[in-house]
Formats: C-alpha cells, structure tokens, sequence
C-alpha cells in the first residue's frame, strides 16, 4: 500500500495521524491491494467508551488512539483487491458514507510461489469470502458506494478533485451539524465519611 508514501504522514503510526482531528478522509482510491486494510479498518472501528482526567488536569479517553471525528472514505473504479476489503468493511463497520465510483470487482486475492523452470511464475485465485448475511463479496461487481460521486476530468487537469472536494464539504458540514464533543467531566464524588459518628 502506497497511500501514503511521499507525504508528510509516511512513517507515522495511524494514531499520530488521527490524534486531534476533527475530520478524516480515507482514500483508497487507485488501490490496487496490498493487505492492511483489516488493520486499518480494526483501529477507525474504535470506540470510545470513558473519558479520564489525571492529577495534573490532563484529559483522554480509552482507547486513546480511537477517533472521534467524522469520517468519510472515497473510492474509485481503480479501488481493487485490499482496497476493495476497506471499500466494505467501511460500510459494514458502518464508519461513514462510501463516496465515489463503484469499484472493479477484483477482490478474489492470489499468492505467489509457483515458480516455472524458465524465472516465470503462475498465481491463481484463491481467497474469496462472504458476509453475515450468508452472501458472496465483491468479486465480479465491486463495491458501490453510498454517494456516487464522478471524477470529470477535465476539472482533474484543471486541479480539481470533485471526489475530494464532496468528502471535504461533506465532512464540514457534518463537523457543524453533529460536532463530537467529549463528555463533561461529571462534578467531583464527595467523599466523606458514611459510617456511624460517634
């Protein structure tokens, strides 16, 4: 996966790239495999369940790395294989809208090790899978998104991504509308004696 190589975020754990903020993006567009996305999918499931203060006044939330912003994924026709895995899991887990074009339906994944005497080599499929509902993924129609949103070109080579540009209003909007807040710290517990004074 190279999303993210030649960015400044190449190099940071997926934690360091979500603490403080209040929106996130994912694009797995262009993907074309890879096998990260379950990982990557575990971490934005997160929840958070308490909030947490210590001596000094300094607050958090368990689990510290979960995120607690909006967040929205784009994909495109070029989304295959382990970008195809993040496509669904994302709307399965139910982590936000899924914008873009449906992706190209190549999600059975191979593995290599079959060499031939003259430095070739030979894959052919061999992992597919289902979902709860008892009903094969992906393969041959792809994941469509809950917003199809397209890619014209002629605003690409003008610099213009209209994909990014609806995730990024999208997730303004959504930041004004729902803004995820921490809970307030509840008033402190009095803490006196409650046995009999004699």
């Amino acid at each position: 996966n190279n999303a993210i190589a030649g960015t400044p975020l190449e190099g940071k754990s997926i934690e360091d790239i979500l603490k403080g903020m209040d929106m996130n993006n994912m694009a797995v567009r262009n993907n074309g495999g890879g096998n990260i996305a379950r990982w990557i999918l575990s971490q934005l499931d997160r929840k958070i369940w308490s909030w947490g203060m210590a001596r000094n006044g300094s607050r958090d939330h368990d689990p510290s790395s979960a995120f607690q912003g909006q967040m929205i994924a784009l994909c495109d026709e070029q989304t295959g294989s382990d970008g195809e895995t993040f496509s669904e899991g994302w709307k399965r887990l139910e982590l936000g809208p899924l914008v873009g074009k449906r992706t190209w339906g190549g999600w059975v994944g191979i593995r290599g090790g079959k060499p031939f005497i003259d430095g070739g080599g030979s894959t052919q499929p061999e992992f597919t899978g289902w979902g709860a509902d008892g009903k094969w993924l992906i393969e041959g129609p792809g994941v469509t998104p809950d917003v199809e949103v397209d890619q014209n070109v002629k605003h690409l080579l003008n610099g213009t991504d209209d994909q990014l540009d609806y995730a990024i209003k999208w997730c303004r909007d959504m930041i004004k509308k729902e803004p995820r807040k921490d809970v307030p710290m509840p008033p402190f517990p009095i803490k006196a004696a409650t046995g009999p004074t004699q």
